[in-house]
């Protein structure tokens, strides 16, 4: 499969109207822009925490 850098993102495969309005909100519309999209910050999720680590006053709730 040939790809150019201005073609549309949904000429990838998996990507539909969906992900095509999704990326569209990050102002990505072609390959060029999605090839070239960085983040402006992330979450570091490399460490993870126990259930001890957490502070006992907060009380965990749940919603409906």
């Amino acid at each position: 499969m040939n790809f150019k850098l201005s073609n549309s993102v949904t000429s990838l495969p998996g990507i539909g109207p969906r992900y095509q309005n999704l990326l569209a909100q990050l102002k990505i519309t072609t390959l060029r822009q999605l090839l070239f999209y960085f983040p402006s910050r992330w979450e570091d999720r490399r460490q993870t925490y126990t259930g001890r680590l957490i502070k006992t006053h907060y009380i965990p709730t749940r919603s409906k």
